[in-house]
């Protein structure tokens, strides 16, 4: 489990329930919707201290919730682990597109999977959950708003660092918004 509530004062992501802190690059946390929250501008982001958990890598069942408000209608990460090198295209990345829809990047370039419409600037509260078998499930506000079927090799992660408010793969796609308690956890 890797859960991160940016309750501290002293540093963004030290209170994770967990026991796996964060450290950021020019992070700004203030008063969220729970406590407080991860303040995103596109320039920053924030990395777990150890790797997210073999468990809940390779093509195991996961789920990853959090609140976040949009502020930005162009493609941003903000919830992603694993790794895109040449040898291991093992992604899994949670994403608003250009049309606000949640998505999914997984596996690498070209796998796309979409389910359900955030609202900017209103705190929504999201979750991604793969049964660890035939598909991947978006709730927004408790709400199942899509399932889609996925292939258990699609899925395949490789345990790497949790990155909030940008992707491991690069600093190109910074989210603009808020986040706030964020979960990565192993089953659906």
């Amino acid at each position: 489990l890797n859960h991160y509530k940016f309750d501290s004062t002293i540093t963004p992501g030290e209170d994770s329930v967990s026991g796996n802190t964060m450290t950021g690059t020019a992070v700004q946390t203030a008063s969220g919707k729970v406590g407080k929250m991860l303040v995103c501008t596109a320039v920053q982001y924030m990395d777990a201290s150890t790797a997210v958990s073999a468990s809940i890598t390779a093509a195991g069942a996961r789920s990853v919730a959090l609140w976040v408000t949009r502020l930005s209608t162009r493609l941003t990460a903000f919830a992603s682990y694993g790794s895109t090198s040449a040898s291991n295209n093992a992604l899994f990345e949670i994403v608003a597109n250009a049309n606000g829809e949640l998505c999914v990047y997984t596996g690498g370039v070209g796998n796309i999977f979409c389910g359900g419409a955030l609202t900017s600037s209103v705190w929504q509260h999201v979750a991604v959950v793969y049964d660890g078998a035939t598909s991947l499930y978006f709730y927004i506000n408790g709400a199942l708003s899509a399932a889609s079927p996925v292939a258990v090799t699609t899925l395949a992660t490789a345990s790497g660092t949790l990155r909030l408010c940008d992707s491991v793969t690069s600093q190109t796609n910074g989210f603009v918004g808020r986040l706030d308690d964020v979960g990565v956890w192993e089953g659906p």
